[in-house]
C-alpha cells in the first residue's frame, strides 16, 4: 500500500497547499482522482482476462460496473479519511526521500495510464 499512498500523497499535495487551500476539498479530490483510475485499470485486467481465457468477446458492463465503481471510490474514501489518515500520509511523506520528481511524474502517470487504460482496452479487444 505504499506506492497507493504515494500517489495519493502526489495528488493531495497539488490541491492541499501547506494548508492554504480555497474552496476546495482536498482529500476528497485526491481520494476521487486516485479512485477512478485504478478503477479503471482493475477493470482492464478484468476485461483481457475474462476476453483471453473465459470468452474471445468483451464482457457486459452494466450496472454492477456502476456499484462496483462507486463502492470502489467509498472504500477509498474511508481508507484515506479515517481518523484523518491523509494528514499522516502527508505529514510523512513530506520529508520522506521518496518525495522527488521522479516519483511525483511516475505518480501522475499511472494517473494518466489508468484513465486511459479502458478505452485503450475496448479499442485492442474489438
Amino acid at each position: 500500500m505504499n506506492w497507493y499512498n504515494l500517489v495519493f500523497y502526489h495528488i493531495f499535495k497539488r490541491y492541499y497547499k501547506d494548508n492554504k487551500y480555497k474552496n476546495d476539498i482536498p482529500w476528497l479530490t485526491a481520494t476521487g482522482i486516485i479512485s477512478v483510475p485504478t478503477f479503471f485499470l482493475l477493470t482492464s485486467v478484468f476485461a483481457i482476462i475474462y476476453y483471453l481465457f473465459v470468452e474471445s468477446n468483451v464482457p457486459q458492463i452494466g450496472s454492477t460496473f456502476t456499484i462496483f465503481g462507486l463502492a470502489f471510490t467509498v472504500i477509498n474514501y474511508l481508507w484515506f479519511t479515517y481518523n484523518k489518515r491523509y494528514l499522516s500520509i502527508y505529514e510523512h511523506y513530506k520529508t520522506s526521500a521518496t518525495n522527488n520528481r521522479r516519483t511525483e511524474i511516475l505518480s501522475w502517470l499511472y494517473i494518466i495510464l489508468g484513465f486511459a487504460s479502458l478505452p485503450l482496452v475496448a479499442l485492442l479487444i474489438r
